[in-house]
């Protein structure tokens, strides 16, 4: 299962922090995330901006 995700007024490198789910396409305004495990769970979103600044998104996956 595939989701696009943006942080509002946020533009930089994005990241996530699980093993659970990969980036399979970004740019500096969204990512393009897949899941790649059918367990319930959470992960966060993260962006890094061009002035060191870092944002977070926390998503939570149901069971697919």
């Amino acid at each position: 299962e595939v989701h696009t995700y943006w942080i509002k007024d946020a533009t930089g490198e994005f990241v996530v922090n699980s093993k659970s789910v990969e980036i399979i396409e970004s740019n500096e305004d969204s990512c393009k995330i897949k899941i790649v495990s059918g367990k319930k769970g959470e992960f966060k979103v993260g962006c890094r901006t061009s002035n060191g600044d870092f944002y977070t998104l926390d998503v939570s996956i149901g069971s697919l």
